[in-house]
């Protein structure tokens, strides 16, 4: 994963079977209305120290809210406005 900067900002990050995962972000400057929301979805695992890019969310989206119930990640919320619910199951390795 490409190394963080001011700008990219608002993604939400949630842990599950030892390993964090992290979706979306918008990619607008602080002070701007507008920018492009993202859709990536990004899995750090700490025993490789290694970031691996996964399949994007149905929905580009930031400032959002996750929680995880058993194996899923629900994502819901965000901006631009959104009234859907993106559930993204971790496979076991």
């Amino acid at each position: 994963m490409p190394a963080w900067r001011f700008g990219v900002s608002q993604p939400v990050a949630v842990g599950i079977g030892g390993r964090l995962i992290v979706n979306g972000g918008t990619g607008r400057s602080r002070g701007t209305s507008c920018g492009p929301c993202y859709n990536n979805t990004y899995e750090f695992n700490p025993v490789d120290n290694r970031w691996t890019q996964r399949g994007g969310s149905p929905t580009s989206r930031a400032f959002m809210g996750a929680a995880r119930i058993g194996s899923s990640i629900y994502v819901t919320g965000g901006e631009p406005w959104h009234d859907t619910l993106d559930i993204y199951t971790v496979a076991a390795e």
